[in-house]
C-alpha cells in the first residue's frame, strides 16, 4: 500500500506582557522620622499569566533599605532630609517584570524640644503635680494688702480729702497715704499735730468699726467715735514709764485695757449701740473691756476722727489701715484681719517656651505681689531656677530675696531698667 503525505508547520509565540502599574506616595513630601505610605496602583496584569494575582513587590528607598514583599503598599520613613529615588519592581508568576521610579523630598525639620521643667529635668520643687489653673501647693502669697470698707489702695501720694477715707479739710497736708509701713502696704500716715475725719453717709445707730493702728505710744494719737451729741468714744496710746497701754476715757480718767509697743501694728475694734449707749473695745481680736457707758448719748454715730498729739519737740507719726464698717454690705467684720493672700495673682500654667508646668505671677501698677517657700536653714549650698519675663521695661520689676532662719532678708537679686541687680 502506497500512500503519500504533504504537511507544512508554522510557529506561535505567547507574549507574556509584563505588568503595568503606577506609583503612588502619601504624603508626596514628608519630614525626616515621618511615615510615608508608597503603593502600586493601577495595575494590570497579562492576560496570559499562569496564575494571576501571584506578584512580587520590590520597594527600594534609596537609602540603603530595600524590601520584597507579596503587598502592593508599604510604610516607610527616612532619617535624613533629601531627595530619594523611590523605586518599586513588579515581577509576575513567569518572572516577567515593570520597574518605576518616582522621587520624593524629606524635609529637615527643626527638632522640638519635649522636656517638663520639674518632671523630665530634675529639680527640688517644680510644679509637675500641681493642677493647670490652680494655686501652686506648698506656696504661700501674701501681697500685704489688708482690705477693708477702706483700705487705701492705689492712693500713694495723695493727702487731705483727695483720699477717699478723709472728708474733712482740716489739715489735709499732714494726712498722706504712703507706699508701706511695716510690713502694711498703702496705709495713711498722719503727722503731728493736725485732726481729720471721716463721716459716715448715714449715721448708725448699732455696729462694728475695726481698723489697723500703729504709732509711737508716748506721743498720744486720740481716736474719737462722735454720736450727734457728742464725742462717745475716746480712744488713745499712752507711755506710762515702764510700760505702754492703750486706753479709753470714761469722763473723768483715763482707763488702761492693753499693752501697746511703739510702731507695732494692732487691731482696733470697737461694738457700739445707741439704744444701750454702751460699747466694747477688742485689741488683737481679744475684749479688753465691756459694757463701757458712752461719753455722751446719741441716736447714731456718725463719724470717726483721728487727732495726732502735739509734739514742740519735731514730728511724729502715726499710721492707720484698713477700716471696716459692719454696715458695709461687701464687708464682714474680721475681713481685715489678715493680708490679703494673692491666690488670683499666682497660678500654675501649663507653659511656655518649651517649659512645661510652671509658676505665673501677674501683678499690676498698685498691686505689689509676693510668694514664698521655706526650707531647712541651709548653712551654704545653691539654689537655681529658671525665669522668664514678659517685660522688663518697668522700673522695677522681679525681685528674689533670700532670708535667714531669723526672718532677715540676706540678700536679694532682681530686674530693674531691664538689668540684673543684687543686693
Amino acid at each position: 500500500i502506497t500512500t503519500e503525505e504533504d504537511w507544512d508547520a508554522q510557529f506561535i509565540t505567547i507574549q507574556n506582557d509584563p505588568p503595568v502599574f503606577d506609583i503612588s506616595i502619601d504624603p508626596s513630601q514628608a519630614d525626616e522620622d515621618e511615615f510615608v505610605n508608597v503603593s502600586v496602583t493601577n495595575l494590570q496584569e497579562s492576560d496570559h499569566d499562569k496564575e494571576p494575582g501571584l506578584l512580587t513587590y520590590v520597594f527600594d528607598f534609596a537609602d540603603g533599605n530595600q524590601t520584597t514583599s507579596n503587598s502592593s503598599s508599604i510604610l516607610h520613613k527616612w532619617e535624613n532630609g533629601g531627595t530619594y529615588p523611590i523605586t518599586v519592581t513588579v515581577i509576575d508568576d513567569q518572572n516577567a517584570l515593570n520597574q518605576k521610579t518616582q522621587d520624593i523630598v524629606i524635609g529637615n525639620k527643626v527638632p522640638e524640644p519635649d522636656f517638663t521643667i520639674g518632671c523630665e529635668i530634675p529639680s527640688t520643687y517644680g510644679f509637675y503635680s500641681d493642677l493647670i489653673g490652680a494655686f501652686p501647693f506648698g506656696w504661700t502669697s501674701i501681697d500685704k494688702h489688708y482690705e477693708g470698707s477702706y483700705s487705701f489702695v492705689g492712693e500713694v501720694g495723695k493727702n487731705g480729702t483727695d483720699i477717699s477715707f478723709l472728708d474733712s479739710t482740716n489739715y489735709g497736708d499732714k494726712f498722706v497715704v504712703i507706699d508701706e509701713f511695716n510690713d502694711h502696704k498703702e496705709v495713711l500716715r498722719c503727722e503731728s499735730y493736725g485732726y481729720n475725719a471721716q463721716h459716715f453717709e448715714c449715721g448708725v445707730a448699732e455696729g462694728t468699726i475695726e481698723y489697723w493702728f500703729a504709732g509711737w505710744t508716748e506721743k498720744r494719737t486720740l481716736q474719737y467715735l462722735r454720736t450727734d451729741g457728742g464725742d462717745a468714744i475716746q480712744f488713745r496710746t499712752n507711755d506710762l514709764g515702764e510700760s505702754d497701754f492703750f486706753q479709753y476715757y470714761n469722763g473723768s480718767d483715763w482707763v488702761s485695757v492693753a499693752n501697746a509697743s511703739d510702731y507695732d501694728w494692732f487691731h482696733i475694734r470697737f461694738d457700739f449701740d445707741c439704744v444701750t449707749d454702751i460699747y466694747h473695745i477688742y485689741v488683737n481680736e481679744e475684749l479688753v473691756a465691756s459694757d463701757i457707758d458712752f461719753l455722751n448719748n446719741g441716736t447714731e454715730i456718725d463719724n470717726f476722727y483721728i487727732e495726732p498729739d502735739e509734739w514742740t519737740g519735731g514730728t511724729y507719726y502715726s499710721y492707720f489701715d484698713a477700716f471696716g464698717f459692719s454696715w458695709d454690705p461687701n464687708y464682714n467684720v474680721g475681713d481685715n484681719l489678715y493680708a490679703h493672700e494673692s491666690f488670683d495673682a499666682f497660678r500654675v500654667a501649663e507653659g511656655a517656651d518649651y517649659h512645661q508646668k510652671i509658676l505665673e505671677a501677674k501683678w499690676t501698677e498698685f498691686h505689689d505681689v509676693e510668694i514664698y517657700n521655706t526650707y531647712e536653714p541651709q548653712p551654704n549650698g545653691t539654689v537655681e531656677f529658671w525665669f522668664m519675663t514678659s517685660d522688663t521695661t518697668v522700673d522695677q520689676l522681679c525681685g528674689f530675696s533670700f532670708y535667714d532662719d531669723q526672718g532677715l532678708e540676706n540678700f536679694k537679686i532682681f530686674i530693674q531698667n531691664s538689668k540684673w541687680y543684687y543686693s
